[in-house]
């Protein structure tokens, strides 16, 4: 995944559809945050 300096993605690569299932038309122009699944705990989060 490639960021722009405000954090919205402007590129995923193929492995990230595989793992995801989102297709990079879902994705661009979003934030990463909207993967965050409330299961992981916040201490993750902090450490990526």
């Amino acid at each position: 995944m490639i960021t722009d300096a405000q954090g919205n993605i402007e590129f995923i690569n193929p492995k990230f559809t595989e793992i995801t299932g989102y297709s990079m038309d879902e994705v661009i122009g979003k934030n990463p945050r909207f993967l965050k699944a409330d299961q992981t705990p916040a201490v993750n989060y902090v450490k990526m």
